[in-house]
């Protein structure tokens, strides 16, 4: 047991520590299912996980559906800063 844990210990400690701020991070994927009033999306992303996105303002979803594929790009802190459709 005490290997097992100096192994995880030293593993930990070898990951790089990220410098500044984290960056936004991109999602792309297809749209299952959205609500308007509420601003949630349920979207396929290409990854393959299913996500909720809730508290979407309502004019980035206005002229989206189900079935658009988008790009959203996500803050350090999760939050919502653009939603863009993928013009096929």
């Amino acid at each position: 047991m005490f290997m097992v844990l100096l192994i995880i210990s030293r593993a930990i400690a070898a990951e790089p520590v990220p410098v500044g701020d984290p960056t936004d991070r991109l999602v792309c994927g297809t749209i299952l299912s959205i609500s308007y009033t509420t601003g949630d999306l349920l979207l396929s992303p290409d990854e393959g996980t299913v996500l909720v996105l809730y508290g979407i303002d309502s004019a980035a979803l206005r002229d989206l559906s189900a079935g658009d594929r988008v790009r959203i790009r996500l803050g350090a802190d999760a939050e919502v800063r653009e939603v863009a459709r993928i013009e096929l």
